[in-house]
């Protein structure tokens, strides 16, 4: 019953295809409901590693399928992704002059500024 043991598959970037976008809705609405059909030979995921690398949050979302519970809500989901991956919704850069050391180094100077703390550019290096 139920046919030849399956992985449900996808190509990141099949034939050179490197846009941004992802199947994810497909992905999401399909995984749980082909494994909870009666009879179902699905198994797991297969991530198929042509390109790997360029979408992050697709790989991350691909792979959690096999562990999620049941259907996975995509806006609450890539809403966690930003906020564990980037650090929150409202992250800003620190303001200007700001004496917090970590402030400073945890985001990178715009490109072509330069590379000195605002308090060496003060003279208190």
């Amino acid at each position: 019953m139920g046919g030849a043991p399956y992985a449900f598959g996808a190509i990141a970037n099949f034939g050179g295809h490197t846009s941004l976008g992802a199947n994810t809705g497909v992905w999401t609405e399909r995984f749980h409901s082909w494994l909870a059909k009666s009879g179902s030979a699905l198994r797991g995921i297969a991530w198929l590693p042509e390109g790997t690398g360029g979408n992050p949050a697709s790989f991350d979302l691909f792979t959690e399928l096999a562990w999620e519970p049941g259907p996975v809500d995509q806006r609450a989901w890539f809403a966690a992704y930003a906020a564990r991956r980037y650090g929150g919704p409202t992250r800003t850069r620190p303001p200007r002059g700001s004496s917090c050391a970590s402030a400073r180094t945890a985001v990178p100077p715009a490109r072509g500024a330069s590379r000195r703390t605002a308090s060496s550019r003060r003279g208190r290096a």
